[in-house]
C-alpha cells in the first residue's frame, strides 16, 4: 500500500509540474502559476507523511498540515487572479496546525486536542469573520475544546460536558441554518426559534451534567458456602470474565445470587449484596466522539467493572 501511495504521489506531482511548465504548448497561455520550489517541498512533506511509521508517526499530521498549507498558498495565489480572495496565509496555517494537534497521536490526548480546538476556534473566527458565521464557528470549536479537555477527567461534571457535545453541535448547526432562513422568518419568528433552540440545548446539557452517585460498595456478609466449590468457582470465573471484558452482567448476577441463597442468606441480604452489580451501567460514549476518547471510556468502564467485581468476590470469599 505504501509503494502504491509513493508511486501515485510521484506521478501526480510530476504531472502537475509537467503541465505547469508546458501551459503555452497545450493552452496557448499561462492559466496558473506553480512555484517549483513549493511543489518540491510539498512533495517531500507528503512523501514523509507516507513513509513515517512507528513512534515517528506522531509527526505525520504536521507534515500533512504544512504540505496542505503550501498547496493552499498556491491555490489562493492563482484564484486571486480570477476572484477577490483575501485570506491571510497565517490564518490558514493556524487552522491546519490546529487540525494536526487534534489528529496527532500525542500523549495526554485530551490536552493537545483541547489546545488544537482552541487554536482552531481562533483561526476559524479570523477566516470566517467576513461571512457572518464567525462567532458561531468560534462557539462550536470553543465548546469542542472544553469538552475534549473534560474527557480526560472522571468526575460527573466532566462526563456530563463530554456527553453534551452532540447536542451542542446539533444546536449550533440548527442556529447556522436558521440564520440562512432569517430573511424568510417574519414577525419575531426568528427570535422565537433561536431562543427555543437555546432553551432546548440548556435543558439537555443540564440533564447530562446532573450529578449521580458512583458505584456503591457491597456490604459484606459472613455465612458459610457449602456448595460444590470447584464447579462453582469455574462458573463464577467465566461469568466474571464475561462481565469485565464485555459488560454482560446477567449471568454473574444469577450465579452470585444462587450461591448466596444456597448459603442460607435472606432475600434482603442478597439484594443488598448484589445491589451495585445490578445497578451498574457502563459510561456511554458521547455522540461525535473521537477514537481516542472511546478508548479512554472503554478503559474507564473496564476498571469500574473490575471494582464492582472485586467487591462481589470479597463478599463471596467471606461466605466460606
Amino acid at each position: 500500500m505504501s509503494l502504491l501511495s509513493l508511486v501515485s504521489l510521484t506521478i501526480l506531482f510530476f504531472t502537475i509540474y509537467y503541465v505547469s511548465t508546458h501551459q503555452h504548448l497545450y493552452f496557448g497561455r499561462e492559466l496558473f502559476f506553480v512555484d517549483a520550489q513549493s511543489l518540491i517541498t510539498a512533495y517531500v512533506l507528503l512523501l514523509t507523511y507516507v513513509i513515517l511509521r512507528g513512534k515517528l508517526s506522531i509527526f505525520k499530521p504536521f507534515c500533512l498540515a504544512i504540505a496542505l498549507y503550501i498547496a493552499s498558498r498556491l491555490v489562493i495565489f492563482n484564484a486571486s487572479h480570477y476572484y477577490p480572495v483575501t485570506i491571510p496565509d497565517v490564518y490558514i496555517l493556524l487552522l491546519l496546525i490546529s487540525a494536526a494537534l487534534i489528529a496527532a497521536e500525542l500523549p495526554k490526548r485530551h490536552l493537545f486536542s483541547s489546545a488544537g480546538f482552541a487554536l482552531a476556534a481562533v483561526s476559524a473566527y479570523l477566516i470566517l469573520e467576513p461571512f457572518g458565521i464567525a462567532l458561531l464557528a468560534f462557539a462550536v470549536l470553543a465548546f469542542m475544546s472544553v469538552s475534549t479537555f473534560a474527557s480526560g477527567f472522571d468526575n460527573q461534571l466532566a462526563k456530563g460536558i463530554a456527553k453534551s457535545r452532540g447536542y451542542v453541535i446539533l444546536a449550533f448547526s440548527a442556529i447556522i441554518l436558521l440564520n440562512f432562513a432569517k430573511p424568510y422568518l417574519r414577525g419575531g419568528l426568528f427570535d422565537f426559534a433561536e431562543w427555543l433552540i437555546l432553551v432546548a440545548l440548556a435543558f439537555l446539557v443540564v440533564r447530562n451534567v446532573r450529578l449521580e452517585p458512583d458505584v456503591q460498595t457491597l456490604e459484606r456478609h459472613t455465612p458459610r458456602i457449602t456448595a460444590r466449590r470447584d464447579e462453582l468457582a469455574k462458573s463464577i470465573d467465566l461469568a466474571a470474565r464475561k462481565f469485565v471484558d464485555e459488560g454482560e452482567k446477567a449471568e454473574l448476577i444469577a450465579i452470585v445470587a444462587k450461591t448466596m441463597f444456597d448459603a442460607g442468606m435472606s432475600e434482603v441480604a442478597v439484594a443488598r449484596a448484589i445491589e451495585s452489580l445490578v445497578n451498574y451501567r457502563d459510561e456511554s460514549v458521547p455522540l461525535f466522539s473521537f477514537s481516542w476518547e472511546r478508548k479512554i471510556i472503554e478503559g474507564k468502564n473496564k476498571r469500574r467493572r473490575e471494582k464492582v467485581l472485586d467487591a462481589v468476590m470479597s463478599t463471596l470469599k467471606e461466605l466460606r
